[in-house]
């Protein structure tokens, strides 16, 4: 049996209908251990996938491309713990019910989803540059309010905009993290060079 076939269906509830993909996802019942390492893994594939673009089109290498992959996966997956811790912590003190292990799970599983929406619009792309461009652009605002409609949904909000403030509030939180580690490592940038 194909351990990603329950998976496929929700991936495409979810275009349509999120927060109904959202209460399937979570209904799927995914053990404990086997959230971390899918996380991981979703992690990795991104890495996987923009190293693939910029060996195809060395013009498109960019800043997170000149640190070693393994450094780009370790900084990305804290990233995105914190991003998720957030996401827990202002939607329960907004009145929320969700759990780390419920974003860990959503985290990961949307992230494979936007993988692959960005693979087809990357496609449309080579095809015809333009409608390529306007279908990733589609994509990422979609992908915001899908994420939007999951915290809502996991935490118990009546209105996706209420996930969407969660959403961004954490994102604003994450910037001011780690703008923060960087002040506290020293690092600052003067002149739109880094300087350490």
């Amino acid at each position: 049996m194909n351990p990603f076939a329950p998976f496929l269906p929700i991936a495409r509830q979810s275009l349509t209908r999120p927060r109904a993909g959202a209460a399937a996802l979570l209904a799927l019942g995914v053990p404990k251990p086997a959230l971390w390492p899918g996380f991981f893994l979703s992690i990795v594939l991104t890495v996987l996938m923009v190293e693939g673009i910029a060996m195809l089109d060395p013009q498109t290498r960019a800043l997170p491309l000149m640190i070693p992959p393994i450094l780009y996966v370790i900084i990305t997956s804290v990233a995105m713990a914190l991003w998720i811790g957030l996401v827990t912590r202002i939607g329960r003190a907004m009145g929320g019910r969700g759990r780390y292990d419920d974003f860990l799970l959503m985290t990961a599983f949307l992230q494979v989803v936007w993988l692959i929406g960005q693979l087809a619009g990357l496609l449309v792309m080579v095809a015809v540059p333009l409608l390529g461009a306007l279908a990733i652009l589609g994509l990422f605002v979609l992908m915001i309010w899908i994420h939007s409609a999951y915290v809502a949904e996991i935490h118990g909000f009546p209105s996706t905009w209420t996930g969407l403030a969660v959403f961004a509030l954490s994102g604003l939180g994450l910037v001011a993290l780690l703008f923060l580690a960087l002040t506290v490592l020293g690092v600052g940038f003067h002149g739109g060079s880094p300087n350490v």
